[in-house]
Order: C-alpha cells, then structure tokens, then sequence
C-alpha cells in the first residue's frame, strides 16, 4: 500500500509541476484579465464550459460536434475567454514549459518507481510460490 501512495504523489507532484508555469501567470496577470466585473463574469463561465469539455473528455464521453456546432462552440469559448486570447503566445509557452518540465524531470520518475514496483511485486510473488513448493528459501 505505502508504493501505491508514492506512486499517487508523484502523479499529483506532475501535474503540479505540469500545471504550474501557467498558474504563475494567470497569477500575475489576473489584474489585466478581470479588468472589470462583466470580464470576471465572461471569463468564469468560459472556465466552466472548457471544465466541463475537460472532464468530458478525462471522462471518455467527449464526442465533438461538427459543422455549425464546432463553430458555435469555438466562437462562445472565444468571446468567453477574449482577455486570455491576447496572451495566448505567453499561456501557450508557460503550458510547453510545464509540459517539458514534467517530461523531463517527473515521468522518468514516475516511470522507475512503477518499475521498480513491478519488480518488487513479481520478486515477492516468486519468493511465496517457491515457499509452497520447495519450502523455506534463504536469502
């Protein structure tokens, strides 16, 4: 149980560092963003209608529509998100970044511990198949 609790973090800890760039700047440039409250209230719901698509899409029900409903779709996300639209090189690089970062330093972490795990699981099957078979093993 205690690898399978590591093993959660380091999830976490990846989506932390993978998310994290881009929440630095949403951070710093919130100010510029709600500039006024009908911004603050355009840009809440654009977050909760790309929530929604994102946990419809996690979820594996996310079936895109086509024609007329695409655009429908891409042109309310727009005009609900208008403030961040004007910093989208800078929140597409802060994403890369974090994406990289996440590459680069945490899933090769996550990716030998779960080895690790692996190995560790199958020695400790072997280890009580040979203690039913053969008898006490010595280590």
């Amino acid at each position: 149980m205690k690898g399978r609790i590591k093993l959660i973090l380091l999830y976490i800890f990846s989506f932390a560092v993978s998310c994290g760039p881009l929440v630095a700047v949403f951070a710093v440039k919130w100010g510029e963003y709600v500039k006024t409250p009908s911004d603050a209230v355009k840009l809440s719901f654009g977050a909760l209608v790309a929530l929604f698509f994102v946990l419809l899409k996690i979820l594996g029900r996310l079936n895109m529509p086509k024609g007329a409903g695409l655009y429908t779709l891409v042109f309310l996300l727009a005009w609900l998100l208008e403030p961040l639209l004007y910093d989208l090189k800078l929140l597409a690089g802060a994403a890369l970044l974090g994406e990289c970062a996440d590459f680069i330093f945490i899933r090769s972490m996550i990716k030998r511990y779960k080895e690790k795990l692996f190995v560790d699981k199958n020695a400790e099957a072997t280890e009580a198949l040979l203690k039913k078979y053969v008898g006490e093993v010595k280590k």
